[in-house]
């Protein structure tokens, strides 16, 4: 896990790296979107990514 995941997850601003999607939406946003609007925004972010051969955070159960 990068460790931009642990700060952001923690509330620690770096400004140096960008943590992995599905912690920062979580982190960002776990407490106003409903965690069914969190899952379809992290499955979309991946499509796209998967489209333009980019990572978008952690492989399945690595954040958990």
């Amino acid at each position: 896990m990068p460790a931009a995941d642990l700060f952001v997850l923690v509330g620690v601003d770096i400004r140096t790296e960008l943590p992995s999607l599905k912690p920062y939406l979580r982190a960002k946003y776990g407490h106003e979107l409903p965690p069914e609007a969190l899952r379809q925004i992290e499955e979309y972010a991946s499509i796209i990514g998967d489209q333009y051969g980019i990572n978008t955070g952690p492989e399945p159960g690595q954040d958990e």
